[in-house]
C-alpha cells in the first residue's frame, strides 16, 4: 500500500513519526550513517521541510515498511548544498519541474530471510512508481538521486533505467553517482513491465502541495473528469 504525505499534513502524524523512526532503524541503525536523531529516536534533517514529499509503503496494518523523500529543487536542495561536487559532468538543477530524491530505504521485521526479500522487492517497485506516476500527474520531468553504483544493474533489472548518469565519484569509500531519471510514460510502462504491477496515483491521492501543482499543470477541469469518471 502507498501513501504519499506532506510534512505536517493533518492527520497524517501517526505515519510521519513512524516513518522517521524507521528512518533512523534503516540509516543510523542498519548502515551505520551519521545521522541526526532527536530524543523521540526520529531521524530527522535540514531537508524535512514544510513542503516536503514522503511517499511511504505501508503493510497490511498501515505500518511504514518503505519510505522515499522528494523536493522540487527550487527550494532548499541537498544536490545544490551538499552535492554539487558530487555531479561532476550533470548540470545542477534548479526548478519547480525537476526534483531530487533521498532517503529511500525499506525496513521489515521479518527473519525469514525469502519472505524479507520479497518485501524489499514489492515495496522498492511500488515506491519507484508511484513517484513516476506522481511526478508525471504534477509536471515534473526529472528526477535527480544520488545512489551507490552497486545497485545500477538491480534498478535496471526492474525498468528503472537513468537517462544520465555522472561520473564515479568515492563518497566514503564507496563508488557512488548521480543520476537523472526522465519522469515520463516510456520509463514507468518499463517498470510496470518488468515488475508486472500497475499501481496508479490518482490526483485525490496527492498531498495538499502537490495537488496545487497537479491543478496549476493539469487545470481543474481534467480533475472534475477523473473524479466523476
Amino acid at each position: 500500500m502507498i501513501k504519499i504525505l506532506q510534512a505536517g499534513q493533518a492527520g497524517s502524524t501517526r505515519h510521519l513519526l513512524d516513518m522517521h523512526r524507521v528512518r533512523t532503524k534503516i540509516f543510523r541503525d542498519r548502515m551505520g550513517w551519521d545521522v541526526d536523531v532527536n530524543a523521540m529516536e526520529l531521524e530527522v534533517d535540514d531537508y524535512d521541510l514544510p513542503e516536503t514529499i514522503y511517499i511511504l509503503h505501508l503493510d497490511q496494518n498501515e505500518h511504514v515498511t518503505g519510505t522515499w523523500r522528494f523536493l522540487t529543487t527550487d527550494q532548499p536542495s541537498m544536490i545544490r548544498n551538499i552535492w554539487p561536487d558530487y555531479t561532476k559532468t550533470l548540470p545542477i538543477p534548479h526548478s519547480s519541474t525537476m526534483c531530487e530524491t533521498s532517503r529511500f530505504g525499506v525496513h521489515s521485521e521479518t527473519e525469514n530471510r525469502a519472505e524479507r526479500q520479497k518485501q524489499v522487492n514489492l515495496a522498492t517497485a511500488e515506491m519507484i512508481i508511484a513517484l513516476i506516476d506522481t511526478c508525471r500527474l504534477c509536471g515534473i520531468t526529472d528526477m535527480y538521486t544520488l545512489y551507490n553504483i552497486k545497485i545500477k544493474r538491480l534498478l535496471e533489472r526492474i525498468g528503472f533505467k537513468p537517462a544520465e548518469v555522472s561520473a564515479i565519484i568515492d563518497l566514503e569509500g564507496e563508488p557512488t553517482v548521480t543520476a537523472r531519471f526522465d519522469m515520463n510514460k516510456a520509463l514507468l510502462d518499463g517498470v510496470r513491465a518488468a515488475t508486472g504491477i500497475t499501481l496508479t496515483i490518482q490526483p485525490e491521492d496527492l498531498p495538499p502541495h502537490l495537488l496545487e501543482k497537479y491543478l496549476r499543470h493539469a487545470g481543474p477541469e481534467e480533475f472534475h473528469e477523473r473524479r466523476v469518471a
